[in-house]
This record gives C-alpha cells, structure tokens and sequence, in this order.
C-alpha cells in the first residue's frame, strides 16, 4: 500500500509507514473532507474509514484509515490508483 500511495497520490499527502498491524493512517491537506471523499471513491468501488471518527472531540475531517489485510495486493494498488 505504502509503494501505491507514493506512486498514485499527490505530493501533499501525509501517512504513516507501519512495521505491522492492519491499518494506515492517511492526512490530507487542511480543508479537504475525507467524508466527501468517500462518497466519491464509493462510485469507484473503494472504501474507507474517514478518519474524523477516531477522535472523541472532533476534528480532524481530512485524515482517513485504510486497512491493508483484507485485499490481495493488485487489488490494494488498484484501489489505491482509483483513489488518488
């Protein structure tokens, strides 16, 4: 997921490199919402956590958790693709 993101995103997007588990964590730059960014990506057959819902006191609507167990890697790098 790491080496797609690098390739797909832009420039400007921030996210984590972990040694393991089963999530990344993905910061958008400041004003964009990753909640409207999942209604888009849904049309495109991707899905992810919008990262807003992990805070108790809100904020944080431009970070997002993608998880990286549940897919085989092509499709990963697809889904990846679509969503950058």
């Amino acid at each position: 997921m790491v080496d797609a993101i690098e390739k797909f995103f832009p420039p400007d997007i921030r996210f984590t490199r972990p040694s393991g588990g089963l999530f990344l964590w993905v910061e958008l730059p400041e004003g964009l919402d990753s909640r409207k960014l999942l209604e888009l990506s849904l049309k495109e057959d991707v899905a992810f956590v919008p990262g807003g819902a992990f805070f108790a006191n809100g904020g944080h609507e431009n970070t997002m958790r993608l998880n990286f167990s549940a897919m085989p890697e092509d499709r990963i790098t697809e889904g990846i693709r679509r969503l950058g």
